[in-house]
């Protein structure tokens, strides 16, 4: 096969210039942020001082703290371009193998099946582009059913599965993964996975590869996620808006962003010098992506609509995917510990430990300053003295109006209309979202295996 070096790659039509108020705030929101951080640290500060540790709004500064933090280090990396691999018949011979890898465990199979057929409509030659489902209940029905939608001159769509369950140890998605990288023969330079519930865009590879062709460091290559059910009004806030719209070009624009699990790909090699995906968290996405940036390598996720997945369709099923994704974060905390689960490089362990602390931390901290408050009113001493009340009423003044700002800009930098401050859309799953983090890995993995079905369709 010829070098890959050889594709041929498009650049989709640019937009029109973003108006003068979308290129202030694209330009000036770092610095807004600096300041609000600034104001922010001196108001805490403050408050420490006369004993009123209660919950602000404050405090949701330092969400993205973390993110100025890197970002005064680095200078910021352009928004992704919309690219287009040439992929026609005259090509064909230049262009890279894939494999098409979609794990499941237990899912329906007409939901199953139907992600089966979009992986084999991508726009992208059957020869070079292997489908596996990676079938974790050892399904004959699923086996015969594979073998039906192969189509006669292009046989290229696979079962492939573990056998019976002997233990459950590394019997989840990472683990179903880990094992097809290590048994699928001829194993092709780049991998894409798909959920048992993602419908891929005919366009998702030739979106995807082009960035992973053009630039060797770049590891995974992703679009944010949206789903196909949400009801009318979206009640449960299910379609991220916030989090697709104004966070992710954030994290994108200063080599921070991180891959959703349900439809990306990855560069074999650069995933083998880290193990393959961690057996660490049910959040293996997560891991992914934070093992990447910690060995130096890129993280993208395209600003595009190129996956649909389903939404939990139950109260229940929401609240049981957001305490999954939270204690998923927290427990990176166990890359410290040795263990059969644990196959992070050495080098990587320290780093995504101290990730894990700071999530866990920022909930912990929390609920301190909240036990805060009615210690210091039973302390029969005056909480604030007038002077620090005047310079606290001044800095509250500051930050709130720093807050709204920043809020603002990066509404108009994003050039997309959202409610401010819909980053707190579920705040009301607060109880739910965070008791996990104070349980064990072991309780939150027995507690998946016996939600799933119930639940959420995804593996777990």
């Amino acid at each position: 096969m010829s070098s890959i070096t050889t594709c041929k790659i498009d650049g989709l039509p640019k937009r029109t210039p973003h108006p003068l108020l979308t290129r202030f705030a694209q330009n000036n929101a770092g610095l807004t942020l600096k300041a609000a951080l600034s104001i922010a640290a001196v108001y805490l500060f403050t408050r420490l001082l006369c004993l009123l540790l209660a919950e602000t709004n404050a405090e949701s500064l330092q969400d993205p703290g973390w993110l100025y933090a890197r970002a005064v280090h680095r200078p910021p990396i352009p928004s992704p371009k919309k690219l287009r691999l040439n992929v026609t018949s005259a090509n064909q011979a230049d262009l890279p193998t894939i494999d098409i890898l979609i794990p499941c465990c237990g899912e329906a199979d007409d939901i199953i099946l139907d992600t089966v057929r979009t992986a084999r409509a991508i726009h992208y030659p059957s020869s070079h582009a292997r489908i596996v489902l990676l079938d974790d209940t050892n399904s004959p029905v699923l086996r015969t059913a594979i073998a039906a939608l192969n189509l006669p001159r292009h046989r290229n769509i696979h079962y492939h599965t573990r056998g019976p369950k002997t233990n459950t140890t590394d019997f989840d998605k990472a683990g179903n993964l880990n094992h097809a990288l290590s048994t699928l023969p001829n194993p092709a330079p780049f991998i894409a996975v798909l959920d048992a519930d993602t419908l891929a865009h005919p366009d998702f590879l030739r979106a995807t590869l082009p960035h992973l062709l053009a630039n060797p460091r770049v590891a995974l290559v992703g679009s944010p996620q949206h789903y196909y059910n949400i009801p009318p009004a979206d009640p449960l806030h299910q379609s991220f808006t916030w989090y697709v719209q104004l966070l992710t070009p954030s994290l994108n624009a200063y080599g921070l962003a991180m891959a959703t699990g349900s439809g990306f790909v990855v560069r074999r090699s650069a995933l083998t010098t880290i193990n393959g995906f961690s057996n660490l968290t049910s959040t293996e996405d997560i891991m992914l992506s934070c093992a990447f940036h910690n060995a130096d390598y890129h993280v993208l996720v395209l600003p595009e609509v190129i996956q649909y997945g389903l939404a939990p369709p139950s109260l229940k099923g929401y609240s049981f995917q957001q305490s999954r994704w939270a204690s998923g974060l927290a427990a990176g905390l166990l890359a410290l510990r040795d263990g059969p689960r644990n196959n992070l490089p050495d080098s990587l362990r320290p780093r995504i430990a101290f990730q894990g602390f700071r999530h866990l931390w920022s909930h912990f901290y929390r609920v301190v300053a909240l036990l805060g408050v009615p210690l210091a009113v039973c302390s029969g001493k005056a909480l604030v003295p007038g002077v620090v009340l005047r310079m606290q009423t001044v800095l509250a003044c500051w930050v709130l109006a720093l807050m709204w700002l920043l809020e603002g800009m990066r509404v108009a930098g994003a050039g997309f209309r959202v409610g401010v401050f819909a980053h707190f859309e579920g705040i009301w799953l607060a109880g739910e979202t965070s008791s996990p983090l104070y349980t064990s890995s072991s309780q939150n993995s027995h507690a998946e295996t016996n939600l799933k079905a119930e639940t959420e369709p995804n593996h777990p």
